[in-house]
């Protein structure tokens, strides 16, 4: 492992200045949408904008990326997020903002994309949990802590807007140096959306309640804290705890799944997040700065346990040659549910007021645990020897779900392949053995 570290320092370096862009530039859109007094709508459009991003480039890049490169592709990913905040600094205005972060979102996917196939191309079945359990654990801690540089900096100067576009611009410089390799696809059948549906119902349904809520907190989270009458220090400093949280829940009951029926934990998860949404309603409504800080952290704790626990539940019920198509589904899929969820937020939180927001939570996650006990009851889960091993990743990850699952599932097939074969060799022997 400390062999695969120092062959990819740089891509991780890469990661890390990328996440400094991406991180800050969520919630800083969002902190100065308020100054220049758009509306709540509006700025949930904006930010909603950069998850059509996202899908525009998860639709198109995999597909660039075998005619012109990866290097390529990359520096052109990173010119396109590096000069969108140039240009809304010089043109403020809503509509203009919204177009622009169209691009930022594909010029940030597509970097990922890059980014992470030349990861996993690294890696073996061995170390590729580990390599990118510690990927996901730099980036969930980067992108909550860049948000804080907004309080000692301004937000009203021009200076944030130069941050973001300097880290786009200076991630391209460590894959340049170091990447030294390009990633392998490998083939699958395609899978329509009705054959995903059937195949894991449950893990569908709560993927889609899910990522609105995920995709959409992560986005709006410090404006709802600063609506809410909280300062921005508290929002940031709750954003940056939220992420610290996460990253031991999702260690902690993603070790439990793999001995259990995950279905049990992705429940629990939204259970709990559901109680915690609730304690931050009451203390938006009692202006309680403390308990506003403990909610958030343990909603967002939880919260963002569940796309690996539910993604992980989902490639349980595949087959090997399914799992590719099947990613590509849930790619495009987080892509719409964050954009309809933050879209959609805006508008109802200008029309049944800033609780709306709680209990939008409330509601989804409600959906995940009633329907996940109905599932539980009319079908069986998949044994523990059965399921794939899990991998930490977060909602912005999109090639390890392609790659990683593929692998260790194959590996499996592999296993019992080879356990069949020992067993038919044994029961020849015995055969032999009572002839003689």
């Amino acid at each position: 492992m400390k062999q695969l570290i120092l062959q990819v320092w740089l891509l991780i370096l890469s990661v890390s200045i990328l996440m400094v862009s991406r991180g800050l530039g969520s919630a800083f859109i969002g902190v100065r949408a308020q100054i220049e007094d758009f509306s709540i709508s509006w700025i949930t459009f904006i930010q909603g904008c950069s998850y059509i991003g996202f899908m525009i480039s998860g639709m198109f890049v995999p597909k660039i990326l075998r005619n012109i490169g990866h290097i390529r592709v990359f520096a052109t990913c990173a010119s396109l997020s590096s000069v969108v905040p140039l240009f809304q600094s010089m043109f403020i205005s809503p509509h203009y903002w919204a177009f622009f972060q169209i691009f930022f979102g594909i010029g940030i996917a597509g970097s990922y994309i890059v980014i992470e196939g030349w990861l996993n191309e690294a890696s073996d079945n061995a170390n590729r949990g580990k390599l990118f359990g510690l990927y996901s654990l730099i980036s969930m801690f980067i992108a909550s802590a860049s948000p804080l540089l907004i309080g000692p900096i301004p937000p009203e100067s021009i200076v944030l807007f130069l941050i973001i576009s300097i880290t786009s611009s200076l991630a391209f410089i460590p894959v340049a140096v170091g990447a030294k390799w390009t990633p392998t696809y490998a083939e699958s059948e395609t899978m329509s959306y009705k054959t995903l549906f059937k195949r894991s119902p449950f893990g569908m349904i709560s993927f889609k309640f899910s990522l609105i809520i995920i995709n959409t907190l992560f986005m709006i989270f410090i404006v709802y804290a600063i609506k809410a009458g909280f300062s921005l220090k508290v929002g940031t400093k709750s954003f940056l705890f939220m992420g610290v949280l996460s990253i031991f829940t999702t260690y902690t009951l993603g070790y439990l799944s793999d001995k259990m029926d995950r279905r049990y934990l992705i429940i629990f998860s939204s259970g709990v997040s559901i109680i915690f949404a609730y304690m931050m309603k009451m203390s938006v409504d009692n202006g309680d700065e403390y308990w506003f800080l403990i909610s958030s952290v343990g909603l967002g704790g939880f919260l963002f346990t569940l796309y690996p626990l539910i993604v992980s539940h989902i490639s349980d019920r595949l087959k090997v040659t399914e799992i590719l198509s099947a990613s590509s589904w849930m790619v495009l899929l987080s892509s719409i549910m964050g954009a309809i969820g933050t879209i959609s937020i805006g508008p109802i939180m200008e029309t049944f007021g800033i609780s709306a927001f709680p209990y939008l939570i409330m509601i989804c996650l409600l959906v995940n645990c009633v329907y996940g006990m109905y599932r539980i009851y009319v079908r069986k889960g998949v044994s523990s020897e059965e399921q794939v091993d899990f991998v930490s990743i977060s909602s912005l990850s999109n090639t390890v779900i392609e790659q990683d699952i593929y692998k260790m599932k194959k590996k499996k097939k592999k296993k019992k392949v080879r356990k069949t074969k020992a067993k038919i060799n044994n029961k020849k022997n015995k055969k032999k053995a009572k002839r003689r």
